[in-house]
């Protein structure tokens, strides 16, 4: 009996630990001028929750850009991001010294970089628009 207890509370306790967060599905395609950006493993992007626009999500869904430039989002390790505002990021960079890794050169102007001065704002809404995340960038 004790056994088949604490397998009982066990189970309560990990329906429990769920993030309890809904997401919605978020895949869109990077541009720069209008092409896609080649991503690849030193490629992101990132949503960052808007506080400002009541967005309190808790965390950070990101994405790897793929050679298409194409992104999913995933949530800590769901696909997928809490509705709402969020501002966001694009980090591209490609190695340039394959015998050190730290020499970079970006591949989208800095400002693109940081929340702040990117000027990308998107919602995540459970049924967006065709293209709806889809990020159009400059040079």
């Amino acid at each position: 009996m004790p056994r088949m207890m604490c397998c009982l509370l066990l189970f309560i306790g990990l329906l429990g630990c769920g993030r309890g967060e809904k997401l919605a599905p978020v895949a869109g395609k990077v541009f720069i001028n209008g092409a896609p950006l080649p991503g690849g493993p030193r490629c992101y992007v990132v949503y960052q929750p808007d506080r400002s626009k009541n967005n309190n999500a808790p965390h950070e869904p990101k994405s790897v850009i793929q050679a298409d430039g194409s992104y999913q989002l995933t949530t800590i390790d769901q696909d997928g991001a809490p509705p709402g505002w969020y501002r966001v990021r694009v980090d591209a960079a490609e190695v340039v010294d394959v015998k050190n890794p730290y020499v970079t050169k970006w591949l989208v102007p800095e400002k693109y970089i940081d929340f702040a001065k990117s000027g990308l704002l998107v919602e995540v809404v459970e049924k967006p628009a065709s293209g709806a995340y889809d990020l159009q960038l400059k040079k």
